[in-house]
Formats: structure tokens, sequence, C-alpha cells
């Protein structure tokens, strides 16, 4: 992300416009008793960026402007408690859970003077929470620095094996991380992951696994995509399938479709046009576009960047981490704070 990322902020945020608003059609917004509500804020200029959920129901969430992990509750009013400044970086970025409490961060060096990054700054921590003593502060441990690597964001855990997933959002690559041995290869590198030379320069961002396929999102040029993967050699399967264009989405979370038939939910952070849109895809990977909550205008959802349903009795909810709305960023004017919201009703 260089100038040309800020020049495109500001042009868009001096004519009042969505960032990088959809290119084309979607559904209208669904009428739905969508109930959004406001976990906790956090001081104006506070870039939330990714969520994971523990056992215990409880919210973890990573900060852009600091390099910093906080704890909250799931239901409001609540407080967010500083797990962890992670040394020597500026940031936090992707959070994935891996086995029982233990969660895979990633950290780097991300500037928001210049709305660049510094590659090779970046590096993985564990956070691991005692097994007998849930409410105690996590062990936190480096697993590995990744030398060579642009902007390392998106992270999820490959489903009962030792791999993780590293989606490297300014070179456009995925990267396969074995955490027994360190060993970082290239799982899928295609244009359809990098960034274009107009725009944010973020390319592949949000990464989750459902059914047969591995998700991601291309924040740059708009897509929801997925492709085929093997869970027994944690490797690509087949072609890469675009599900959606026009949704300028980073993070989302993923659920089953109301079909029952292999149709799945795409719940996506579309943090430029302050909005949570759907992508609801058929087996046969058609998807439809719609927006659930939220709109250019509004700070119901101002910044989203990362969702992440509920477990227990909150297994129904729709948690959002959001930033206050990126035009704060440039212009140094924040209508609201970053924010955890959470989302009831999410028509399903």
């Amino acid at each position: 992300m260089r100038s040309l990322l800020v020049r495109s902020l500001v042009a868009a945020a001096a004519v009042g416009a969505p960032i990088l608003a959809a290119a084309y059609p979607r559904e209208p917004p669904h009428a739905t008793s969508l109930n959004v509500s406001v976990i906790h804020e956090f001081p104006k200029g506070t870039w939330l960026q990714d969520l994971a959920i523990r056992p215990s129901g409880s919210i973890l969430t990573t900060t852009l402007t600091a390099p910093t992990i906080y704890e909250l509750g799931s239901v409001a009013p609540t407080t967010a408690t500083l797990l962890y400044t992670f040394p020597g970086v500026e940031c936090a970025l992707g959070i994935a859970p891996f086995d029982d409490d233990t969660y895979y961060v990633t950290v780097g060096n991300f500037s928001f003077s210049t709305f660049s990054t510094v590659p090779s700054s970046y590096a993985l921590y564990t956070l691991t929470f005692a097994a007998n003593n849930a409410s105690a502060p996590p062990t936190v441990a480096l697993a590995a620095t990744l030398p060579g690597l642009d902007l390392v964001n998106g992270v999820v855990h490959v489903p009962l094996s030792p791999y993780l997933l590293l989606g490297d959002a300014g070179a456009g690559i995925i990267y396969r991380f074995d955490t027994r041995s360190g060993g970082l290869s290239v799982l899928l590198n295609d244009t359809l992951l990098q960034h274009s030379a107009i725009g944010i320069e973020i390319g592949v961002n949000g990464l989750h696994f459902a059914g047969p396929h591995l998700y991601f999102t291309n924040t740059n040029k708009a897509l929801v995509l997925r492709v085929p993967f093997n869970y027994l050699t944690s490797a690509v399967a087949g072609p890469i399938e675009i599900l959606a264009t026009g949704t300028p989405m980073e993070n989302f979370a993923l659920g089953p479709g109301p079909d029952g038939l292999g149709s799945v939910d795409v719940f996506g952070a579309e943090g430029n046009n302050n909005d949570v849109a759907r992508v609801r895809v058929a087996a046969n990977g058609t998807g439809v576009l719609d927006v659930i909550v939220g709109s250019p205008n509004s700070t119901v959802v101002a910044g989203p960047t990362a969702l992440v349903w509920g477990v227990g009795r909150d297994r129904e909810s729709l948690y959002v981490s959001s930033t206050g709305g990126i035009v704060g960023y440039m212009t140094g004017h924040f209508e609201v704070g970053g924010r955890i919201s959470r989302i009831d009703g999410v028509p399903r």
C-alpha cells in the first residue's frame, strides 16, 4: 500500500463517496428484524482488525493501530481487557483458533501516516490459555518470523492438521505454514489473489473453510472466491471459482445456506461501504449478493473489518469488529470509535 492508496482514499473521502463502492448491481437490503447492539466502543482512532471466539464465549480482538490484543464479554455492557502487547512491531492483524484454547496471531509493521506496509516485518505468535485456569492471562510465544512476506493478514487453521494458511495481501499469495517445523510453502499463487494497480493495494484477505472448499476474498478486485481443498494432503484440489463480484469484502464468516443441500452463506465486512453484505452461494457455485445491515453514510457498522459467530447460547449471533470508519483515518475526524457490535436476527 503506497502513495496511490492514500490518494485514492483522500479523493473518495473528499467527495463523500464510498471508497470502494460496489461496481455491480446487487439485491436491495432484505427487510429483517435485525438488531445491532454495540458490545463495546474503543476510543476514537482505534482500528479493530480481526476476531476470534473462545470456548467460553468471550471475544478476542486484534488492533491495527497498536500491537495489542483484547478480550471482551459477548453481551453489553462489557469492558475490554488488554491481554498482550506484542514487542517490536506496530500492529496486530489476523487471529485464528487452533487447538483447544490456543490461537495464532499475525503481527507486523503498517504505517497509518502513509498507509504502507513494511515487508519482512511480519511474524506469527501463539496465544494459549491454560485448560485448568481459563481466566488466567494467556501464555504468548513467538512461533515464527516471516521474512520476505509483504502484508500478512488472513490466517486460518486447516482442520485436523498441523497447518495454517496465511494470506499475503500485498503479494497476492496464500502460504501453507507447518506449525511443527516452521516450514513455509506456497499453497496458491494466482492473479485472482493479487491486487490491481488501481485502488487499495490489498488482494487476498479473509480465509475460511466450509465443506470441501477454501473460501477467500480479494478486497481490491471486489471478489468472493473459493477453491476445492483436499484436507488429507492440505493442498488445493481444483480451479478457483468466482462466487461474487462487486463486493469489497475484507474478512467474513460462513454459515449454512437455507436449502440444506450444500449451499453456503458468506457474511462479509465491506469496510469501505460501512455495511455487512451477504453472498448466498448455491451448491453449484452461483452467488447472489445483498446487504443485510449498514450503508455508506451510516455509522451502525462504521468500517467493519471481520465477523465471527458466537458459541453456545450466542451461536445465532454475529459479532462484528470495526474501525470507526475509514474516512476518519484520512481526515482525523471520527464520528465513532472502533467497536465490537452484535447482530441478532441474522437472515439464515
